[in-house]
């Protein structure tokens, strides 16, 4: 059996927290919230931003940046580096007068 552990970097309170964010959650939520905050010797407001802005930044990170091994790397490039492939009905369609012009 192994087990895993996972150790979280406070979230630093040298920064300026001058926005509030209300969140509405049940009496047993709160109470787990709370709970799992003096566990980790913390109070709630920075329990809860160490592990939702990690999360909100991968979300965050997953629309921005994407990661490929050597092989998928190598695919990318010859996808980019190829040249345009003729769509006949995107060249028809470009040769139309356009619609808006006078």
């Amino acid at each position: 059996m192994s087990v895993q552990m996972e150790v979280r970097k406070p979230v630093t309170t040298r920064m300026k927290r001058d926005k509030r964010i209300e969140l509405r959650v049940s009496a047993d939520e709160r109470a787990v919230l709370v709970a799992a905050a003096k566990i980790e010797d913390s109070d709630l407001t920075s329990f809860m931003l160490s592990y939702a802005l990690p999360a909100a930044q991968k979300v965050v990170g997953d629309q921005r940046v994407f990661e490929l091994d050597a092989e998928a790397a190598q695919r990318w490039e010859e996808l980019n580096d190829a040249p345009p492939r003729t769509i006949a009905g995107l060249v028809e369609l470009l040769q139309r007068p356009s619609p808006f012009s006078n």
